[in-house]
């Protein structure tokens, strides 16, 4: 069980950095960070927590809280670390690297797909495939759009 300013922060990392304040009380309560029992309401609670324990911490933005720290890695945790461990474990510069890595993370979260996207996509060969195309799109190419490019 969790201090609210704890259960908080926690609602909005699994909110993705950011929600309303009935969102960050459903979290709460569904996922058991905090129990209502001693508060007078747990809407006042919140307001009280996100208005002066967090101030800093979080900002309001129209009707969102925004967890400001927030960073990805805090809400895939472990599944970033082993993402880091099969980045170091494969060479993404050659085409049997990339395809292996894309393998060994098929099946991981959404997030984690997307950096790997991003890491490939910036990569030795990427670049070199940039290179010989002299920065065009291969897919605008193809739309016959020659305007396009990286």
């Amino acid at each position: 069980m969790l201090i609210w300013i704890e259960a908080i922060r926690q609602a909005l990392i699994d909110l993705n950095g950011k929600g309303t304040e009935p969102e960050i009380l459903q979290i709460i309560e569904k996922n058991g960070y905090r129990p209502y029992d001693n508060a007078r309401t747990p809407q006042r609670s919140l307001n009280m927590y996100l208005n002066q324990k967090l101030r800093g911490e979080v900002e309001k933005v129209g009707n969102q809280w925004i967890l400001l720290n927030y960073r990805l890695e805090d809400k895939i945790g472990d599944s970033f670390n082993d993402f880091n461990n099969k980045l170091d474990s494969v060479d993404a510069d050659t085409v049997k690297g990339v395809f292996e890595l894309e393998n060994r993370m098929k099946n991981q979260q959404p997030e984690l797909k997307q950096k790997i996207s991003k890491y490939i996509e910036r990569g030795v060969i990427a670049t070199k495939v940039k290179t010989l195309t002299n920065f065009r799109c291969l897919i605008c190419e193809q739309q016959n759009n020659h305007q396009s490019v990286f």
